[in-house]
């Protein structure tokens, strides 16, 4: 585990967060373009329900699309290098799994390997945070051994 490997999966993880506002604007376009072509119908109460419906539905995505702009602004602010204490940004080696304290994308699949992306608010990785190489933690009647930290 070094450094290019970090910055790789770094690049991943925007990839995977540009991929998911790509989906979500691909939705609410195909959302406004539904409602633009729909013609007032005969059906009255019926289609105010469906018009409401594509509301609710453009909300939600509208709501989706920021939080995932917040998370790719938040994985751009991050400082790649490598430090000796667990921090934003670090990669952390344990006996357990390999963590990537950034945002909460969850497990993912990179190079081979599995490991999870957390915010750096999460319970786990407020355990993590200012730990070194050789310490453990113990967290949910799980302990940690951190080995290496990138």
């Amino acid at each position: 585990m070094d450094l290019a490997f970090k910055k790789r999966l770094h690049e991943h993880c925007s990839s995977l967060i540009i991929e998911r506002i790509e989906r979500i604007q691909n939705e609410l376009n195909s959302a406004q373009e539904s409602i633009a072509n729909d013609s007032k119908s005969t059906a009255g109460d019926k289609h105010e329900t469906s018009r409401a419906m594509l509301h609710l539905e453009q909300e939600k995505d509208a709501l989706q699309l920021a939080d995932a702009q917040k998370l790719l602004r938040i994985l751009s602010q991050i400082n790649l290098v490598k430090g000796s204490r667990v921090q934003m940004g670090s990669l952390v080696q344990t006996d357990k799994a390999l963590f990537y304290i950034s945002v909460a994308l969850g497990k993912i699949e990179f190079e081979n390997q599995e490991l999870f992306a957390i915010s750096p608010v999460s319970p786990l990785a407020q355990k993590f945070l200012n730990n070194t190489s050789g310490d453990s933690i113990a967290f949910n009647s799980t302990n940690y051994s951190i080995g290496d930290v990138c």
